[in-house]
């Protein structure tokens, strides 16, 4: 049999596997904005306001992505909010780690005495082009301005997380924003309680659906740092994978990261040093992108092996691409792109996952709505020959294409009958380039 043709099987005996459906609220990187948070919870329909703030409605499970901190200004209220989801419905939420919330435990490290008396020098560099001196080199305040803004690409969480401070009616003096960042990192600090409650990956049982935030591919999968073989099961990985990350995070938030012994291995797992923009080898770095930046799923060999593991789509976060949510359909198989971190109206678009499908709508400045529904005969999810990717369909019935150039993300709106055709040439095209 195919593997297109496997995929298509196991995609259909998933699909038929309960009878009723269980909705999925889909959420990729906040990065503690507020805004975002509210548009999804008020847009998607999994919640209700209440005088404690948004609840899950009965009926409704709730998946976030990871990136929970950083580029936005209400970090810290984002993690109280996903923690008491959590704690509310222990069953139906689920929050995954994120580079950005992995990446915090580096603090420890990085701002411990010791660590700091070490000879750093991208950080002197840093405190020579901008005519500071020398001696602030062991000064952690400017350590840690510089490591949120070098570093962790957050230039401006320094100064959100003074102004979360001043909302609290706390302290927030220079000191009292170093004390905050390292007091959260405590085993019972918010940053501790969500690393915690939050996982690498999740299987979801009733669609079939794997989660991870960054992806899943030929080079990551199955491997758990410390083991000397891959885990060909994949469940057995997911919970091999999420054991040992969580006793990482807990040997650092209960022991203080002092020293490269508790949670390096964590730290460096979702690295991209040396990398590029990623790490292929782990499902926290690597990305669904081809050479031009554009989204692209594994190998067809790759997907059947997981679909006849009873897997028919993987849903991530991570990577931006353009405006909307992406959904990649090859041979039957899902992939799902949930980031729009990068979306120009400051809106996070719900994507909702049941067993009867994947579904998302979405809004493009200058173009209007986009509808990703769950069948489509308009090549939502296809290639075009020259690589763009279908995203979705508009309201006059064109569909809306995406591409990037040179990081700059690019839609363009073209016919449905348009779309099918060239989605046949680029795959005519591919199996040309495979035979020869």
């Amino acid at each position: 049999m195919r593997a297109s043709s496997l995929l298509l099987v196991a995609g259909l005996v998933l699909s038929g596997s309960s009878a009723v459906a269980q909705n999925i609220a889909v959420l990729g990187d906040v990065e503690g904005m507020w805004d975002r948070w509210e548009h999804f919870a008020t847009t998607s329909g999994a919640f209700s306001s209440t005088s404690r703030g948004y609840d899950l409605k009965p009926g409704y499970s709730f998946v976030f992505q990871g990136d929970a901190v950083d580029r936005g200004a209400h970090s810290r209220q984002v993690l109280e909010t996903f923690l008491r989801l959590k704690n509310d419905h222990p069953s139906d939420v689920v929050m995954l780690l994120g580079n950005r919330d992995i990446n915090k435990l580096r603090l420890l490290v990085e701002l411990d005495p010791k660590s700091i008396a070490q000879p750093d020098p991208s950080y002197e560099k840093v405190l020579a082009d901008s005519g500071l001196p020398r001696s602030l080199r062991t000064d952690p305040i400017t350590k840690l301005k510089f490591i949120l803004d070098y570093r962790m690409g957050s230039p401006e969480a320094f100064e959100f997380r003074r102004d979360e401070l001043k909302r609290e009616g706390r302290a927030s003096t220079d000191a009292d924003v170093l004390k905050s960042y390292l007091e959260d990192l405590k085993f019972d600090g918010l940053q501790g309680r969500y690393l915690r409650a939050a996982q690498i990956a999740h299987v979801d049982e009733k669609t079939g659906t794997l989660f991870v935030h960054g992806a899943v591919t030929e080079k990551n999968f199955g491997l758990v740092p410390g083991r000397s073989a891959p885990e060909t099961d994949v469940r057995k990985w997911v919970k091999a994978l999420n054991e040992w990350a969580r006793k990482q995070i807990e040997a650092a938030t209960k022991d203080g990261l002092t020293t490269r012994s508790n949670a390096s291995e964590l730290v460096d797992y979702q690295r991209r040093v040396g990398q590029g923009d990623q790490n292929p080898f782990s499902v926290v770095s690597a990305r669904f992108t081809d050479d031009m930046g554009l989204p692209k799923a594994p190998s067809e060999k790759f997907l059947a092996m997981l679909a006849g593991q009873g897997i028919r789509r993987v849903s991530v976060g991570h990577s931006p691409y353009g405006e909307v949510p992406i959904v990649l359909r090859p041979g039957g198989f899902e992939i799902v792109l949930a980031d729009v971190s990068y979306n120009k109206l400051g809106k996070n678009f719900p994507v909702m996952i049941t067993s009867q499908g994947v579904t998302a709508e979405s809004s493009v400045a200058g173009i209007g709505q986009v509808k990703i529904p769950a069948v489509s005969d308009n090549g939502i999810g296809g290639r075009l020959e020259t690589g763009e990717v279908v995203v979705g369909e508009l309201a006059n019935g064109n569909v809306l294409t995406f591409k990037s150039v040179d990081y700059v993300s690019i839609h363009s709106e073209i016919s449905g009958v348009e779309a099918k055709a060239r989605i046949l040439s680029g795959r005519c095209q591919d199996l040309m380039a495979a035979t020869l």
